[in-house]
């Protein structure tokens, strides 16, 4: 016969999902958060290394865009 989880088994299951859900919660943050500042590392990167590219003396375009 079924018998229903005692009031304390019951409040101890609860409070040990919230505290999962809350440690799964603050790791995706952090992994958004390292995500974001590599793609911002990567874009300033990439920024200087187009301006780095650019060569002042050589003209973009073809003769008649000159």
């Amino acid at each position: 016969m079924y018998r229903k989880p005692s009031l304390l088994i019951s409040v101890l299951a609860i409070i040990a999902a919230v505290i999962v859900l809350s440690v799964l919660f603050v790791f995706l943050l952090k992994l958004a958060v390292l995500v974001l500042i590599f793609a911002a590392a990567y874009y300033l990167y990439a920024r200087g290394a187009r301006v780095l590219n650019r060569d002042p003396r050589r003209k973009r375009g073809p003769w008649w865009f000159r």
